[in-house]
């Protein structure tokens, strides 16, 4: 009896608490934070959502080619 209670428990436990545990990871692993990337341009979609948020833009690149840009935010 001890047992199953015990691992109905821990089972609990993981489903609650391990999103919350995968849903963390370093910006600073991933991004560059000392470089910055101005975009000027059409705004064509922006998604809203934790723990990120995107930014889809439609703006030349540094030949004049129009590129579309999916710009990714942190959570604030």
């Amino acid at each position: 009896m001890m047992r199953t209670l015990a691992a109905v428990a821990l089972t609990a436990g993981a489903m609650i608490f391990g999103g919350s545990a995968y849903g963390h990871h370093s910006f600073s692993a991933t991004y560059l934070e000392d470089k910055t990337q101005k975009i000027e341009g059409k705004l064509v979609q922006f998604m809203y959502g934790n723990p990120h948020s995107f930014v889809n833009v439609e703006a030349p690149d540094n030949k004049g080619l129009m590129q579309h840009w999916a710009v990714e935010w942190i959570a604030g």
